[in-house]
């Protein structure tokens, strides 16, 4: 009798996750067709700048709110890497996944002296 139970719940409850993970599905699929979905397909990542001018342990924000909108950038401060080196996280409306035009329109900047996109680094064997 309690097997004969059993085996009746197990099916609803497959059932069930099934239809979840199914509406999971769907609401993902639905997401990257709204308008705002473009924007996730943008450049993203993070990148070490050098500014021309001495910062202090932070850089100045409204020096950084110029350089991003000149290059069409946004900017969000991350950390500071060493002594001159900054940690931005960067974002642009660039589809390029590498961001190479957004790199360049910031490394043209007179303001910095340059960026890199910051990666880990392995010991060459």
């Amino acid at each position: 009798m309690v097997r004969q139970r059993f085996l009746s719940v197990v099916p609803f409850r497959l059932g069930l996750v099934s239809f979840g993970l199914m509406v999971a599905a769907c609401a993902a699929s639905d997401a990257s067709q709204k308008p705002g979905a473009a924007h996730d397909a943008a450049c993203a990542s993070q990148v070490i700048i050098v500014f021309a001018q001495a910062q202090a342990a932070t850089p100045d924000p409204g020096l950084v709110a110029q350089i991003a909108q000149a290059a069409s950038v946004q900017l969000s401060y991350v950390r500071t890497a060493g002594p001159g080196l900054y940690v931005f996280s960067m974002s642009a409306a660039d589809a390029d996944s590498s961001c190479k035009d957004a790199l360049h329109r910031l490394r043209q900047d007179a303001r910095v002296r340059s960026v890199d996109v910051d990666a880990r680094r392995r010991a060459l064997d």
